[in-house]
């Protein structure tokens, strides 16, 4: 019969050439895996997050000083800022383990080393799937946590926790465990408390297996390309219409995450995104816009109210919005300052607003819909709307007919 140490090495996984920095909390999980690290390439990271009591955590450090000292690995103690954790978590509007992680994540990345390893195992990923699915995550979220990502690589995720804790009492091994951990407000605690326990070791490995195979999937299969521009988001409509149902929420997913504010999405709006883009009109608002403009698929976020005054003004005034835009060009509107009438403002707009234009009185929302796009700006003095800026959006600028009498111009590129 296979000693527990036999078992856990049949099943690890790690590196065979390149440094390594071992994200090392210290508990149970993260200690097995540095016990079986080459020590001669490695060496261990802990992120003091500041959020626990500091004599727990001084007691902490001490034990994790002691366990790398016996396995001949250095090891780093990187101490963030006694606030950073709920400063990140109030400007990012997330929970404070969301905004640990990501935290412990930058520092870890900060490192010189060829591979980050961390010490997921089976059960984690299983706490994923299961957060995921009752989250209603997009179904390519199922494939829960990835092996290999780039630099980050995870050796233990083929080992079932019970493995590791039977490898840990035959080497009588002792770690340290964080306060938090039983804190049943955190999701994942809750999960790892009152569900995983009913969910058997075949059950779990069912699991495991559709998370590496979508993982595997995903490998394998083209993504939809996806680019950020300063103020939308966008990505081919020709590829999307062509790519895989898998494929399709994870563009959806990838755009929203792009988006400034962006919100968590479910996966029901999701799924409304993708039949609105497939056969939708040309414009759908959800949690954000989505614009289709020829065969780019254009995602806004909702708009904000914006006011800008032009009582003193700069020789140019729309220098902001041109740097807004991503660089300064001889296709912007340009207009005549002089011929305002002040006080004048430069604001979103609104429902009811009208431009006397060289054909005509037009709405700005008509001239929104003719520009496909979600929303505007505009330029307004005491004789009424004398600019309208969409350029910006992926539209066209407009100027009043009187200004365009006055020496003002409408140099724009759509």
């Amino acid at each position: 019969m296979q000693s527990f140490r036999e078992q856990i090495l049949s099943r690890l996984s790690v590196p065979e050439s390149g440094s390594l920095v071992l994200a090392f909390s210290g508990g149970s999980d993260s200690l097995a895996l540095l016990s079986l690290l080459p020590n001669d390439r490695t060496r261990a990271v802990y992120v003091n997050h500041r959020i626990r009591d500091d004599e727990e955590i001084g007691r902490e450090i001490a034990l994790n000083r002691s366990n790398c000292a016996m396995f001949g690995i250095p090891l780093k103690v990187v101490s963030l800022d006694r606030n950073e954790v709920l400063d990140r978590a109030k400007s990012g509007k997330i929970g404070l383990e969301a905004a640990a992680r990501a935290l412990r994540y930058e520092r870890l990345f900060a490192e010189d080393a060829d591979h980050i390893l961390t010490a997921h195992h089976q059960d984690d990923e299983v706490e994923t799937f299961l957060m995921r699915v009752l989250d209603g995550s997009p179904f390519y979220k199922y494939e829960g946590i990835r092996m290999e990502d780039g630099r980050l690589c995870r050796p233990l995720l083929l080992c079932p926790k019970r493995i590791i804790e039977g490898y840990l009492a035959e080497a009588g091994l002792k770690w340290s465990s964080d306060s938090t951990n039983s804190d049943d407000s955190y999701r994942r605690n809750f999960i790892r408390h009152n569900l995983l326990p009913l969910v058997s070791q075949e059950e779990k490995n069912i699991i495991s297996r559709i998370g590496l195979n979508l993982a595997e999937l995903r490998k394998k299969e083209e993504s939809i390309p996806v680019f950020a521009g300063v103020r939308y988001v966008s990505f081919p409509l020709s590829s999307f219409l062509s790519s895989s149902p898998v494929a399709r929420e994870r563009a959806i997913y990838l755009a929203n995450s792009y988006l400034p504010g962006h919100s968590r999405l479910k996966r029901e709006e999701v799924l409304l995104v993708e039949s609105f883009i497939e056969s939708g009109p040309r414009r759908g608002s959800f949690s954000f816009h989505v614009v289709k403009a020829g065969d780019e698929v254009r995602f806004f976020p909702r708009r904000s109210d914006f006011v800008y005054s032009l009582e003193n003004c700069p020789e140019n005034p729309f220098f902001h919005l041109s740097i807004d835009a991503g660089s300064i060009d001889p296709g912007l509107l340009r207009l005549p300052l002089d011929e305002l009438e002040k006080p004048a403002i430069v604001r979103s707009a609104l429902a009811g607003d009208v431009i006397r234009l060289k054909d005509g009185v037009k709405s700005v929302r008509e001239l929104e819909k003719e520009n496909n796009v979600p929303y505007s700006i505009v330029l307004e003095d005491r004789i009424g709307i004398r600019c309208f800026f969409s350029r910006l959006y992926g539209g066209r600028d407009r100027l009043s007919k009187d200004l365009l009498g006055r020496g003002g111009n409408t140099l724009s590129v759509e």
